[in-house]
């Protein structure tokens, strides 16, 4: 079959492109910056970081790649950084074995804290820290910056979390290009299962929150009218498809 529109990314890991790494593979130097090369020159259209705890490899990692491009005469891909917030000893612990790096101060003053939920708050607040860190240290590298925030978990207060965080860490990268800009979430209810599948008009009352750099926002509510639940869905998922072309076609 015809691939040559398949559009797809790779993983990158800044603790990869650490000098103790390199020399633990027998290098004189960091090299995850080629393994990025190479995955562009074999078709990559982005790619996306493990949880980020330590900024400065990462930091290191771009600027090399962002060198590595500007002597090859190619424009860098988007890197999408992860993001994960931690509430107790057993996620930092999984973190752990999952490869990502954790400082050890960045550990102790999470886990110090006396609740889950004073935890989770702590950890997003230090995330938020890490990516103004990379933000500001790698800003003339025009390298594109994209975020991920993932739980990995089944904690309530971490799973909560990902949406704070998220939107915390949006406006931190949208402010990063020096531009007005305006992000819009609209909330709308499941329909509930009709009792006649074929018959029934389920009322869906969706409230939109518009949030600029303005530091306003506003709310505003109206009815949509959803047809039985296959068309609902089907509508739903193609408005969902439009968001992400326009969003896509805006900042690519």
């Amino acid at each position: 079959q015809d691939k040559s529109n398949l559009a797809f990314g790779c993983v990158c890991i800044a603790e990869r492109h650490t000098q103790e790494y390199a020399q633990s593979r027998g290098h004189a130097a960091p090299r995850e910056h080629e393994n990025l090369l190479r995955k562009q020159a074999a078709g990559a259209q982005w790619f996306i970081s493990q949880a980020v705890y330590d900024p400065i490899p990462t930091v290191a990692l771009l600027r090399d790649y962002a060198a590595a491009c500007k002597e090859r005469g190619l424009k860098p891909k988007k890197i999408v950084l992860t993001f994960t917030p931690v509430s107790r000893p057993k996620t930092m612990n999984f973190l752990h074995w999952l490869g990502v790096q954790v400082p050890e101060e960045t550990k102790n003053a999470i886990l110090e804290q006396e609740t889950p939920q004073q935890r989770v708050d702590k950890s997003v607040q230090l995330l938020c820290d890490c990516l103004d860190y990379i933000l500001t240290e790698t800003k003339s590298l025009e390298v594109p910056i994209g975020i991920s925030v993932e739980s990995v978990s089944i904690y309530k207060a971490e799973i909560n979390a990902v949406h704070e965080l998220f939107a915390k860490l949006q406006q931190r990268v949208l402010d990063a290009r020096n531009l007005r800009w305006t992000v819009q979430w609209i909330d709308i209810a499941l329909p509930r299962r009709p009792s006649q599948s074929n018959l029934s008009i389920v009322q869906a009352s969706p409230r939109q929150h518009i949030k600029t750099n303005d530091d306003k926002e506003s709310s505003t509510s109206s009815n949509i009218s959803l047809m039985h639940e296959p068309f609902a869905m089907l509508a739903l998922g193609a408005t969902i498809m439009a968001i992400g072309v326009i969003i896509g076609s805006k900042f690519h």
